[in-house]
């Protein structure tokens, strides 16, 4: 019963689109982001005594594995123990794994999920993140050159993050607008790092009192796997494909006015 309660707060804090299954009073999460051989992410959220457990239960490293690169082996331990350190994480023969409170539950699957993608990022090879850069760099471009044709570069903040919430700029939004309401933040989402990064930056945003709306600017809607689509779409105020310019103008010219 109480992990059922929990699993429907982690719904009602994070998205309605989280695959969550209770299984003999602990929660196995499915992220809707995946490993570089297509299987999903996964976290495992169990009772710790007065707190709850989130834990991967060795999946990053043992997909690391699984690619042939030992993220415990002395050329990649350090760098591990400094993003461990850097989100609070502890690691034991591979678990990574942090205790919180229950009304803490929502945030911190966000900030494990952010740790599991840049610890990920660990096992790709120069060329895949050579490849990907470029990828993320060519979308980016288009992005920006959509935002300041719409709207003053006064109005638009490149590479922001909240200075006191994320003061060293961990949850990097892409573009940010002062509008005329609140605050916008947004996103060029092109390629699948730049929907999770998207998606978990502006889930962990919705669990402070920071208020915004949140816009993405998608590559090809088609190109999106269902799960992706579906949670950028709860993590997102709205969202525009790239070729619907007109439409991203005047919805920017609409909350600047």
């Amino acid at each position: 019963m109480i992990a059922q309660t929990i699993a429907e707060t982690v719904k009602q804090q994070i998205a309605d689109s989280m695959d969550i299954v209770t299984e003999d009073g602990y929660l196995r999460i499915g992220l809707p982001f995946m490993h570089s051989d297509g299987d999903h992410y996964e976290l495992i959220l169990r009772p710790d005594g007065k707190e709850w457990l989130v834990t991967d239960d060795g999946d990053i490293v043992a997909h690391a594995g699984y690619a042939g690169v030992n993220l415990l082996a002395s050329d990649r331990v350090d760098r591990l123990n400094q993003l461990t350190a850097f989100y609070g994480l502890r690691e034991s023969e591979g678990e990574l794994s942090k205790s919180v409170p229950e009304d803490g539950c929502g945030l911190a699957l966000m900030e494990f999920a952010q740790a599991c993608f840049d610890i990920s990022r660990l096992a790709k090879v120069p060329a895949e993140k050579k490849q990907s850069k470029k990828l993320d760099s060519k979308f980016h471009k288009k992005t920006k050159e959509i935002i300041y044709g719409s709207v003053t570069s006064d109005l638009v903040t490149p590479k922001w993050h909240h200075p006191e919430i994320d003061p060293v700029g961990t949850y990097i939004v892409d573009f940010s607008i002062m509008a005329r309401k609140r605050q916008l933040l947004l996103f060029g989402v092109g390629t699948p790092s730049q929907l999770m990064r998207a998606s978990i930056t502006s889930l962990h945003y919705r669990q402070t009192t920071f208020e915004f709306d949140s816009v993405a600017i998608v590559n090809d809607e088609r190109s999106q796997h269902e799960r992706e689509r579906a949670f950028l779409d709860d993590a997102m105020t709205v969202v525009f494909p790239v070729s619907d310019v007109a439409g991203v103008k005047e919805y920017l010219a609409e909350m600047v006015a």
